[in-house]
């Protein structure tokens, strides 16, 4: 299985590659989400892969990310 990292995981190419991924789930796993300020679909994204780690570059953001998710995944600042 191969451990997949997306930076930008709600522009176009992240959407794309997580499209992908959900339809070869015995090949990929997500390791990681990234995203500058759109938490509403990164949410989406952690509740749907699960990945251990999510990073958002706006702090405010980043924190209030991880009040909703607590316990599925990780809230970082970048």
């Amino acid at each position: 299985m191969k451990k997949v990292l997306i930076l930008g995981s709600t522009g176009s190419i992240g959407i794309n590659t997580l499209n992908v991924i959900r339809n070869f789930p015995h090949k990929f796993t997500v390791t990681a989400l990234t995203v500058n300020t759109k938490i509403d679909l990164l949410e989406k994204q952690i509740c749907e892969f699960h990945p251990p780690v999510a990073v958002v570059k706006d702090k405010t953001l980043a924190s209030e990310l991880k009040a909703r998710v607590n316990g599925i995944a990780k809230s970082f600042q970048g």
